[in-house]
């Protein structure tokens, strides 16, 4: 199971996919950010259950983005808690929790941050390398994951600077 949580915008589509492949819950509870004397966040809970599909929409400015990174991880609230299947994921240091987001968490985001000297299929691989994990079942899991979030294979392997969904071209 996956939750995939989309952020609309005028400017365009973050997505966030969220993939681990067990009983996957997420809950943050009153979670507050601000940015010196700018609140963003003031008391926002979230909670996904395992299968569900979310869709934050709001106007520019409100919190999607910024609700976003702390529930990837990304960021820290100021004050609340992130649950990732029961884990407090701001409860781990440093080292733990890059290491959980490596191995529990994957992001597209709006501004396809591909690295342009590998294919989007080397792109997708490159947290198993670094987990050290064998070439082979990155490249498994990595084509698995493209394929349910819908890209093309073909096109992925050989044109190393775009992707290719629902006949759309990304580059």
């Amino acid at each position: 199971m996956f939750v995939i949580i989309f952020i609309i915008s005028g400017m365009g589509l973050d997505v966030f996919v969220f993939y681990y492949f067990r009983n996957m819950i997420l809950k943050a509870n009153n979670v507050f950010k601000s940015y010196g004397d700018l609140e963003i966040l003031k008391g926002v809970s979230i909670s996904v259950k395992k299968g569900e599909i979310v869709s934050i929409v709001g106007a520019s400015g409100a919190g999607k983005s910024t609700l976003l990174h702390i529930i990837g991880t990304l960021d820290k609230p100021d004050k609340g808690t992130v649950l990732i299947e029961g884990e407090d994921v701001f409860a781990l240091n440093e080292k733990q929790l890059s290491d959980f987001r490596n191995r529990h968490i994957g992001f597209v985001f709006q501004f396809h941050h591909l690295l342009p000297e590998f294919t989007a299929l080397e792109n997708v691989c490159i947290p198993g390398f670094i987990a050290g994990q064998d070439k082979k079942s990155v490249e498994k899991r990595a084509l698995d994951l493209l394929d349910i979030l819908g890209f093309h294979i073909g096109p992925i392997i050989s044109h190393p600077r775009c992707l290719v969904v629902n006949n759309n071209v990304f580059r």
